[in-house]
């Protein structure tokens, strides 16, 4: 029963894109610390040392995690592509993970299926760990479940355990430091999907897990010190919501992209949950959105006529119907949503405001809807035609029945692809529109001789600062 050292490797499986390890028990898979001399990342540079990639921070892409006490099959990408791939699968519910224990005592039933809510332990001096729905000082409980096998009886010591099989059906796992998914990349721009319940910067100390310290943990060469939080993030995506982030990595790729945003040509396209079943396919929400300025709920933004609203803006959002279902039993559509304004909550409002509030969305469900594990609001598609480097993405569907199950679509009304393409080709045209009407410009400019002036650093502050309050959903 040796402790681990770091020549102590154990491979299952190589190929080309990826390594199989089978890992220690009571080893870290990586760590800053001076004192942990072994990690399985040190072992793999020990072992693999012209299979470490100097662009990550740790030299290898871990496509899963295990616990410091946890031993077995741990699968290693060996470069972007494959860590993609390998995403996708985790994501999508594809991959398929077994453990082995012994617990103590002897389980009268053979099978059995353990389904408890988990949620942080905000008590103080537990704040490490986990604990289930209905423990004193449980927050932030997700839904989740595990199958379990009963293999055999016996002894451990002359205690009483049993062997039993585990299999983990639910993986909402809270995002963690160390989990950045990267769907594109430049020298100027880093676009990510962000994990749902994280907040893009934060000033709080407790706040241990942001979008900037992912970065920051990932990509530690690349943040800017001239920045506050490192980075320029070129639009925002609300703490609840997952999906499309967009990262300049310089001044001048964060002008490119604010002028998109302010000449509106950026297509951004959401997809959400919503309760009940729309009678219309396709809708425009076409409600002035303003602050709260009521007593406890100054946090919230309000449709125009809600009392107490106030600095009431036009906004507008187009809506399409995708598919009707089921979530956890209860009625629900799913829908693709399109900004056409640029307004914070946005999204939420708009779909409150109708009478069908996003799943999950506590806020403006006026606190009723708490039992989702998470806000059903993701950013799907983001284009932003940047002069030289027209970036676009999609952020795979969260909401398929193989991440979660208690979704069950029942009718499809039309495919997200079809709809998202026309929206594509409308920005197409959008930029199209106005490329003519700038050569038409240049070209006036040029026969009278008048200057074209560069953009001043002032000017580039202002630009920073709204892409800083730009906020849709």
């Amino acid at each position: 029963m040796e402790a681990a050292n770091v020549d102590d490797l154990r491979v299952l499986y190589q190929s080309t894109d990826f390594i199989v390890l089978d890992k220690h028990w009571d080893i870290r898979i990586d760590s800053k610390q001076w004192y942990e001399t072994c990690t399985v990342q040190k072992q793999l540079k020990r072992k693999f040392p012209e299979l470490a990639d100097p662009s990550t921070y740790y030299g290898f892409r871990f496509c899963h995690q295990l616990d410091f006490s946890t031993s077995g099959a741990l699968c290693v990408a060996l470069n972007r592509n494959a860590a993609g791939r390998a995403y996708r699968c985790f994501k999508e519910r594809l991959a398929t993970k077994a453990y082995l224990a012994l617990v103590r005592g002897h389980l009268s039933r053979i099978r059995m299926t353990i389904d408890y809510g988990i949620g942080k332990n905000s008590t103080e001096g537990m704040t490490h760990m986990m604990c289930a729905e209905g423990t004193p000082g449980c927050t932030n409980v997700k839904p989740c479940k595990t199958e379990l096998f009963v293999l055999q009886y016996g002894t451990y010591d002359g205690q009483p355990v049993t062997k039993v099989l585990l299999q983990p059906l639910t993986d909402m796992e809270a995002a963690n430091v160390d989990d950045l998914r990267v769907l594109y990349q430049s020298t100027d721009f880093i676009v990510l999907d962000k994990h749902w319940d994280i907040r893009i910067d934060s000033k709080q100390w407790y706040e241990t897990c942001t979008v900037q310290k992912q970065l920051k943990r990932k990509f530690p060469e690349l943040a800017d010190p001239s920045t506050y939080y490192g980075f320029r993030f070129c639009h925002q995506l609300d703490f609840s919501t997952s999906g499309a982030l967009c990262v300049a990595l310089n001044r001048n790729a964060a002008g490119r992209a604010y002028r998109c945003f302010k000449e509106r040509l950026a297509t951004k396209a959401y997809l959400a949950l919503v309760r009940g079943h729309l009678s219309r396919i396709r809708m425009t929400i076409d409600y002035g959105i303003g602050k709260n300025s009521t007593e406890g709920m100054t946090h919230m933004m309000c449709a125009e006529g809600t009392p107490g609203c106030t600095n009431v803006k036009p906004c507008k959002t187009e809506l399409f119907v995708l598919q009707y279902g089921t979530y956890d039993g209860q009625p629900v559509t799913k829908v693709l949503l399109q900004p056409l304004t640029g307004r914070t909550h946005q999204l939420r409002v708009h779909c409150s405001v109708i009478g069908h509030p996003i799943v999950g969305d506590f806020t403006y469900s006026l606190k009723t809807d708490c039992s989702p594990y998470r806000m059903m609001l993701h950013a799907y598609f983001l284009r932003i035609p940047v002069e030289d480097e027209p970036i676009e993405v999609i952020a795979c569907d969260p909401f398929v029945t193989s991440v979660d199950e208690k979704w069950v679509p029942q009718q499809t009304v039309q495919e997200v692809d079809s709809v998202f393409l026309k929206l594509k080709e409308q920005g197409l045209q959008r930029e199209l529109s106005l490329q003519r009407v700038q050569d038409a410009a240049c070209g006036k400019h040029k026969d009278t001789g008048h200057e074209v002036i560069p953009e001043t650093e002032e000017q580039s502050l202002l630009y920073t600062q709204w892409l800083a309050n730009w906020s849709l959903d």
